[in-house]
């Protein structure tokens, strides 16, 4: 395997004073001298005045990231384990161990603070009038997101076991059964459009193409099928023969899918099922992370033991290896442009890592100072606005360019 050195360069923290309000990040030049701050920030410090975000982030600006607020839930603190996008931005929807919630993301409000009632999975309609939860045992409930009024449910007899796939603009929704089927529904339409007899055992995985015609399957023995859903026939098969797929993604042009194992990683072409190549990641290294980049180029990988990777989705070269990005629940979200990637670790480490001046060399990167001492999870708004850091205790912590 390749190892680049990476030029790891500590994050620049302009304050005017004690309040968090008045934390920037700025991703320092090569020629910065680095600084440590001495804080230790706590996640139970009151957050800033609650800011609305300017515009889309990427490497050029992120110079100009500030801390903007913090959702907080009511009650004992939980972590958030299910969450969605409102596909415009405007709103955020999350599942912890007592509630369903929605945020508004305009002026950080929690609009809404219900029962969880079983649900294990929470997904935002497409015309943002409604939510889908998904229970334990399959049932799919349709909410008002600002009242929690249950407006309708249904029910999928697959003998669902937590797998599942949302395609958020076309609100197609697969579920996966323990006995190998996968049964697709358009939620908004309340209409099931296709059962597939996928696998002969237990389904672990499943993902749409972005443009939702494809859907892939994996199955505990091993196989991963890509199944012309609509039409209920297969497009694709490929065999690992060790079994063991954790994790699939598709390649944004839907032409390859990536397959996450314990051990590596694989990518095979759609067309012809044929693999394209296989890479060691090392033990759980792609137990948490696996996707492609926006334009399709990368693939960022990591999880337990060994260091969060990017890596060419063309031929498997390692681009870059992130020190120290490792572990137990780590997480990566990429800006929608691609120039910047964010990713966090359990320890509360959060860092911003400059994608737009890769050399053979280098890779410019910062940390970032989230007030928070454990992290569960980063990702990015539909609409590029807004970094959302995930704390341990519940709270959502928002990044962005201020307006003003």
């Amino acid at each position: 395997m390749l190892h680049f050195s990476l030029v790891i360069l500590v994050l620049l923290l302009a304050a005017c004073g004690p309040s968090q309000d008045d934390t920037t990040s700025r991703l320092p030049t090569a020629t910065a001298r680095a600084v440590i701050d001495s804080r230790t920030p706590q996640p139970t410090l009151p957050p800033p005045p609650y800011r609305e975000p300017s515009g889309p982030i990427d490497a050029s600006n992120a110079q100009g990231l500030a801390y903007l607020g913090r959702l907080d839930a009511t009650g004992a603190p939980s972590s958030i384990f299910s969450y969605a996008f409102a596909l415009d931005g405007s709103r955020l929807a999350a599942l912890n161990n007592n509630s369903l919630l929605v945020w508004s993301l305009v002026d950080g409000r929690l609009s809404l603070n219900v029962p969880r009632n079983q649900a294990v999975r929470v997904y935002y309609a497409s015309d943002l009038e409604e939510v889908y939860t998904v229970t334990e045992r399959g049932e799919v409930v349709i909410r008002d997101p600002d009242t929690g009024r249950e407006v309708n449910r249904f029910f999928s007899d697959i003998q669902y076991n937590n797998v599942a796939a949302y395609d958020a603009e076309r609100d197609l929704l697969a579920l996966a059964g323990r006995s190998g089927l996968v049964q697709v529904w358009d939620a908004a339409e309340r209409t099931a459009r296709a059962r597939l007899e996928a696998h002969r055992g237990p389904i672990n995985a499943l993902a749409f193409s972005n443009d939702g015609a494809r859907l892939a399957s994996a199955g505990v023995d091993g196989i991963v099928r890509i199944w012309d859903w609509s039409a209920r026939q297969q497009m694709a098969q490929f065999d690992l023969k060790d079994g063991g797929v954790g994790a699939l993604a598709f390649s944004p042009d839907g032409q390859q899918v990536v397959v996450g194992t314990s051990q590596y990683i694989a990518v095979w072409n759609v067309a012809d099922s044929s693999l394209r190549y296989s890479l060691a990641v090392g033990f759980g290294g792609s137990a948490d992370v696996l996707r492609y980049s926006p334009d399709g180029r990368s693939i960022i990988t990591g999880g337990y033991e060994a260091d969060m990777l990017l890596v060419s989705a063309d031929d498997g070269q390692v681009i870059a290896q992130l020190p120290d990005v490792r572990g137990e629940r780590v997480s990566a979200t990429f800006s929608l442009d691609g120039s910047l990637l964010a990713t966090s670790t359990l320890d509360g480490q959060a860092r911003l890592w400059n994608l737009s001046s890769l050399t053979a060399e280098t890779i410019a990167s910062a940390p970032l100072d989230v007030a928070a001492q454990r992290l569960t999870d980063v990702t990015i708004s539909p609409d590029g606005f807004l970094l959302a850091f995930f704390d341990a205790n519940g709270s959502v912590l928002l990044w962005g360019l201020p307006g003003g």
